[in-house]
C-alpha cells in the first residue's frame, strides 16, 4: 500500500470537513445564464461542469487567488454523481443565512379595567325651532284677466226740422242705450313702490239702442193738416272700448291679502251709435191722408277723454297667483256728428269683474 498518497487523501479529507464546518450555511446563487465550475481555483482549469440561472449552490469553502474570489461548492451531476469543484464570485452572489429570531417577549398583562359606567340617563328631545317665516317678496309686475257684468244706460234725443210744400215738417228722434250685460277686462301694471304703483287696463263695452222716431208732414193740398207718422226701431247698435290708465294706492293686512284702490284718466275709443239718417217717403192715395216711409240708418263714431275710479282687492293663494275682485265707475261725454247735428253721448259706467291675477 503507498502510504504517502493515503496520507495526502486524509489531509484532503480534513481540509473539506474543516470548510464543511466552516460554511455550513453559505450558499450561493447563480446570477448568469451559464456558470462554468472548474476543477480548480484557475480561469486555465478545465469545466467540469454548468450551473443554471437562480440555481442554488451549497459553499463548502472560499479561497482567494490571483485571479479572484472562488467558492468551493458541490453539487450532482446529471447522472446522479456527487462533483466538487470551483465556481468564481463574479458569477454568483452569496445568500446569507437567516439570523435566528429573538425569543419573544411576554405580553405585559394589562392592569385590571375599572367596572363600566352606568349610562346616563337619556335627555328630554328639545323641541326643534320653529324656522322664522320669510318676509313675502316684493313682486313689482302683475297681469290680470278678468270677466263680470258692466252697466250703462242713456238716452238721448235729435229733433230737426225740413220744408215741404212751403211749409215745415219736423222729425223728433228718441235714442235711449242700454250697454249692460257681460264684459272681459284685462290689466298689466308695474309697482314702483310697495304700496304705489301704475295699471292699464282695457275692456270693450257693447249693447243695443232703441230708438222712437215720429215725423210731422206737410200735406200737399191743405195748409195746416200735418200727416204724423210713428215708428220704434229696437235693435239699433252701441260700442265702445275703453283704455283706463291709473295710479294704484295698495293695502296689504295680511300675506296674502291685499287691498287696493285706483284712479286715472279713460280714453273712450271708438264710441259708435246707429242713428237714423235720412227718411224717403211717398204719397198714398188720393187725397193723400197718409203716407209710405222708408227709414234709413247709420252708423256714426267718435271718441273722447274721460276719467275713472276704483277698488280692488286681491287673495293669493299661490306665490305668484290669485284671485283678484276689482270695480270701476268710468264716465266720459262724446261729441258725434250725425248729419251735421252734433249729437253729444254719455259713455262708461259701472263695473264688476272677478278673475285671476298673475304677479312676477
Amino acid at each position: 500500500m503507498n502510504y504517502k498518497k493515503f496520507g495526502l487523501l486524509l489531509i484532503l479529507f480534513f481540509v473539506i470537513f474543516s470548510f464543511n464546518l466552516q460554511s455550513e450555511e453559505l450558499k450561493v446563487k447563480v446570477i448568469v445564464d451559464k456558470a462554468n465550475i472548474r476543477l480548480k481555483p484557475d480561469l486555465s482549469s478545465p469545466i467540469i461542469g454548468k450551473a443554471e440561472l437562480n440555481q442554488i449552490l451549497e459553499v463548502l469553502g472560499e479561497e482567494n487567488t490571483n485571479t479572484g474570489k472562488w467558492f468551493m461548492i458541490r453539487f450532482k451531476s446529471k447522472e446522479g454523481y456527487l462533483i466538487y469543484g470551483y465556481i468564481h464570485n463574479s458569477v454568483v452572489e452569496v445568500i446569507k443565512p437567516k439570523a435566528s429570531e429573538p425569543p419573544a417577549k411576554p405580553k405585559p398583562t394589562p392592569p385590571p379595567t375599572a367596572p363600566p359606567t352606568p349610562p346616563s340617563p337619556p335627555k328630554p328631545p328639545v323641541p326643534p325651532t320653529p324656522p322664522k317665516p320669510k318676509a313675502p317678496s316684493f313682486k313689482r309686475f302683475f297681469i290680470r284677466a278678468d270677466i263680470g257684468y258692466g252697466s250703462k244706460k242713456y238716452s238721448y234725443e235729435n229733433n230737426w226740422n225740413f220744408e215741404e210744400y212751403y211749409e215745415t215738417g219736423d222729425v223728433s228722434e228718441s235714442y235711449d242705450i242700454d250697454s249692460s250685460g257681460i264684459l272681459f277686462e284685462g290689466g298689466i301694471g308695474f309697482y314702483f313702490i310697495r304700496n304705489l304703483g301704475l295699471e292699464i287696463s282695457f275692456n270693450p263695452a257693447s249693447g243695443k239702442t232703441k230708438g222712437s222716431f215720429s215725423v210731422n208732414f206737410p200735406h200737399p193740398f191743405y195748409f195746416n193738416a200735418h200727416r204724423e207718422k210713428s215708428w220704434e226701431a229696437d235693435d239699433l247698435k252701441y260700442s265702445a272700448q275703453e283704455i283706463n290708465l291709473n295710479l294704484i294706492f295698495n293695502f296689504q293686512p295680511q300675506r296674502n291679502l291685499n287691498f287696493y284702490v285706483s284712479f286715472g284718466g279713460t280714453y273712450f275709443l271708438n264710441v259708435t251709435i246707429e242713428n237714423l239718417k235720412q227718411i224717403s217717403w211717398s204719397e198714398i192715395g188720393y187725397p193723400y191722408t197718409d203716407v209710405n216711409l222708408s227709414p234709413e240708418y247709420a252708423e256714426y263714431s267718435n271718441s273722447a277723454f274721460g276719467f275713472n275710479g276704483g277698488a280692488g282687492i286681491d287673495f293669493f293663494f299661490m306665490e305668484n297667483m290669485g284671485l283678484n275682485l276689482n270695480f270701476r265707475y268710468s264716465t266720459g261725454s262724446v261729441k258725434i256728428d250725425v248729419e251735421g247735428a252734433e249729437i253729444e253721448v254719455k259713455t262708461g259706467g259701472i263695473r264688476a269683474s272677478g278673475g285671476i291675477k298673475l304677479v312676477f
